[in-house]
């Protein structure tokens, strides 16, 4: 009956000792995946964070590219204007220049001084014109590359 107290008890003994090992084993584990847990988590929140950086870049870029097209376009629409001022203001002196004409025709003398006067005043009128057209054209690149 000893012998066989004895055979139970180093069998319940080995069994708890097996048990307790699993227990340690066990716990090991747990402590690895708590480790890798927090890690996850960094990798996770630091991933999101690159996409959403990613995104503000692109949002950034998208919107970069709308206002150089807008201003692109906002300076093209001036430069028609002044174009087309100029070439209105040309037009206006080619009809000043024949009105000129068909007076000096009728009044020589008199007519050639006031075409000389108009001539000069016409001439600082395009060179003035002109100024401005380059003013304008200059400040056009000029928004331009502070757009850029």
């Amino acid at each position: 009956a000893r012998q066989q107290m004895a055979a139970e008890l180093e069998s319940v003994t080995e069994s708890f000792t097996e048990m307790r090992l699993k227990v340690i084993k066990q716990q090991e584990v747990i402590k690895q995946l708590a480790a890798k847990q927090p890690q996850e988590a960094r990798q996770q929140q630091e991933a999101r964070q690159q996409q959403e950086a990613r995104q503000q870049q692109e949002a950034r870029q998208q919107l970069a590219v709308k206002q150089q097209q807008e201003a692109r376009q906002q300076m093209a629409a001036e430069l028609e204007s002044v174009t087309e001022s100029f070439t209105e203001m040309r037009l206006k002196v080619i009809k000043q220049q024949e009105v000129i004409k068909q007076l000096a025709a009728k009044q020589p003398q008199e007519a050639r001084q006031q075409q000389e006067a108009r001539q000069q005043q016409e001439a600082r009128q395009q060179q003035e014109a002109r100024q401005q057209q380059e003013a304008r054209q200059q400040l056009a690149v000029k928004q331009q590359q502070e757009a850029r």
